[in-house]
């Protein structure tokens, strides 16, 4: 369950809570923060005596129907999905299952027990594939860093399906002007949909293109044998270690990186960076910047996913540079296009 709520101002700068006594408003903070995924709080009555309010407050917020009551003692707070809206990869649905299932949503998103006015709620819950992959994830003997560092080692290799340089091929790339994913992605030898494993010796890494034609269908060893060697190499790496010294923690900033003579990042992120102009002024950038190699790494990972670097045959990703100055690594994605072969990226 999350542990962190929202409030929207839609619901609670209005004059019909403002005009509550501050027993009742306060009460209705507390049974949102410790309401369900679903907005559903199953000791209302004991958590109003906890903080020192009255029955009569509990009452006006029945009344004003800023809750909705059931005959189990159960309430929900009836705007929570305009409160708030969880990522589904974190949400946990209630066990309150027969209640929800006499709710609906009104025009304005907020729960209603009215059955002539209602809408269905939309299903929040992760898909069973997700489950399943999390389950084997947090059950194999690999850390959760795995993907990203290996996926970062197989950047540019040749993918053992299709023989094809994995990474992503810009337009002037390819033969017809498209843009071609071909990034590197982890692939279960025996997928975990019919029981495989998240070991070392059931992963091969290929394309993005050969994993969505292959699905759920086994594959043999592959490059496991590569990917094991790699591995080795690359998870007894212990992490540089920074003398603090007389240096006051205040002054260390997150995201850097300490440099080195030989390679300091920039020839890996150029590598990988699907808009190739400006390189001077790109390494002057970096050289500035000084971000830390993993974090901007998986940050270009994501982007080149994300809506605006693949709209219009990625018109709109930004220059090398520009994107380093503007520390767009510490950017969060508003809107992903999600593939609708997520599912078998196995």
């Amino acid at each position: 369950m999350a542990q962190r709520r929202m409030f929207s101002l839609q619901v609670v700068d209005t004059d019909a809570f403002l005009e509550m006594p501050q027993g009742a408003q306060m009460l209705y903070f507390h049974l949102a923060m410790r309401a369900d995924d679903d907005g559903f709080v199953s000791s209302p009555k004991r958590i109003a005596r906890a903080i020192g309010v009255n029955e009569d407050d509990f009452k006006i917020l029945l009344m004003k129907r800023f809750l909705l009551s059931f005959e189990s003692g159960v309430v929900v707070i009836k705007h929570w999905r305009i409160h708030n809206l969880i990522r589904g990869d974190r949400y946990m649905e209630t066990n309150y299952k027969e209640e929800k299932r006499t709710l609906g949503l009104n025009e304005n998103g907020a729960y209603t027990d009215d059955t002539s006015k209602q809408v269905p709620i939309p299903s929040t819950k992760k898909p069973d594939w997700q489950v399943t992959r999390a389950i084997a994830k947090r059950e194999g003997s690999l850390p959760d860093s795995f993907d990203a560092k290996i996926r970062k080692h197989f950047w540019g290799k040749e993918c053992p399906v299709c023989q094809t340089e994995m990474r992503v091929f810009n337009l002037e790339d390819t033969p017809y002007g498209q843009k071609t994913n071909h990034k590197p992605t982890i692939q279960h030898n025996k997928p975990i949909s019919k029981g495989g494993r998240h070991d070392i010796d059931n992963i091969s890494v290929i394309c993005h293109s050969c994993n969505v034609t292959i699905r759920g269908n086994e594959t043999g060893l592959l490059n496991n044998e590569e990917v094991a060697k790699a591995w080795h190499t690359i998870g007894n790496q212990s992490a540089p270690q920074v003398r603090l010294g007389k240096v006051r923690l205040g002054k260390v900033r997150l995201g850097k990186q300490p440099t080195s003579s030989n390679d300091d990042g920039f020839d890996s992120f150029w590598k990988i960076y699907p808009r190739k102009v400006g390189k001077g002024a790109a390494e002057k950038a970096w050289e500035k910047q000084n971000p830390n190699l993993d974090v901007v790494v998986a940050s270009v990972e994501a982007q080149m996913t994300s809506e605006q670097w693949q709209k219009d045959n990625g018109q709109y990703i930004p220059n090398p540079a520009t994107w380093l100055n503007q520390k767009r690594w510490e950017d969060e994605l508003l809107s992903v296009k999600q593939s609708q072969y997520a599912q078998y990226d196995s």
